[in-house]
C-alpha cells in the first residue's frame, strides 16, 4: 500500500462516534480521524511490520488525535512528553531496520491505566 494512502485520513469521528453527548466537542465533532488511528491492530502491525508506515508515523498520529480529543473527552490523564514519546518511536523504527521485532504490537502506541489513588 502507498503512504499516501495509508496517511489519508479516514472516518469523520462525528459518523465513527456519538461525541454530541460529551458536551462542548464541536471542536472533535468535525475532526477526521487520521488513518492509524481507525486501523484494527492487525492491519496496524502488519503496516508497521512491512515498513509501510514507521512507528514515528504512528505516534504522531495518536499523539495529534489525543491532543484534539481529549481537552473534551478526558481520557488521558497523564502523558509522557511528546519529545520524548517520537524518541521511543525512533528507536523502534530503528530496531526494525535492524531485523528485530519484540512482537505483533511492536510500535504500538500504549496508555497504561494508572489505578493508585492520586495523591493528596
Amino acid at each position: 500500500m502507498h503512504r499516501s494512502v495509508l496517511m489519508r485520513p479516514s472516518v469523520p469521528i462525528s459518523r465513527r462516534y456519538a461525541m454530541n453527548d460529551v458536551g462542548d466537542g464541536e471542536v472533535i465533532r468535525h475532526h477526521v480521524l487520521p488513518a492509524p488511528v481507525t486501523w484494527d491492530a492487525h492491519a496496524l502491525s502488519s503496516a508497521i511490520h512491512a515498513r509501510e508506515i514507521s512507528c514515528r508515523e504512528v505516534m504522531t498520529a495518536y499523539l495529534d488525535h489525543i491532543e484534539i480529543c481529549n481537552p473534551v473527552v478526558n481520557a488521558i490523564v497523564s502523558l509522557r512528553d511528546r519529545g520524548a514519546l517520537l524518541k521511543d518511536a525512533d528507536g523502534r523504527d530503528r530496531l526494525l531496520t535492524g531485523g528485530e521485532s519484540l512482537g505483533w504490537m511492536h510500535g504500538f502506541p500504549l496508555a497504561e491505566k494508572n489505578l493508585r489513588q492520586p495523591p493528596d
